[in-house]
């Protein structure tokens, strides 16, 4: 699914700072969509992130149903926590798409 059907551009580049907009999403997504079959739809998500210049990273658990999660207060149990240092002074990851730090693969 292309997240520009059904969001603006300055939408889609919120997403990257702001997970609850994901989750968000998701819960728009099983609503809108089509089921098929008994069973309700089912919003899994892969989006790699880079912050504060690492390597980017899948920052969601991509086996989590995002459109089943409540909002909570508290750390969601769907957003993964970062280990990757942050780079050396000067040096910056977050360019580079395809060198995934740590936490690329589940």
């Amino acid at each position: 699914m292309e997240p520009e059907m059904y969001l603006s551009r300055k939408q889609i580049s919120r997403m990257g700072w702001r997970p609850d907009m994901v989750r968000q999403f998701a819960h728009y997504l099983a609503q809108r969509l089509p089921q098929y079959g008994s069973q309700p739809l089912q919003v899994e998500v892969r989006m790699f992130v880079s912050i504060n210049g690492r390597k980017p990273a899948l920052i969601f658990d991509p086996n989590v149903n995002l459109a089943a999660e409540p909002r909570t207060l508290k750390p969601p149990r769907w957003l993964r926590e970062i280990h990757d240092p942050l780079p050396p002074p000067g040096q910056d990851y977050s360019g580079e798409p395809y060198a995934h730090g740590s936490e690329s693969e589940p």
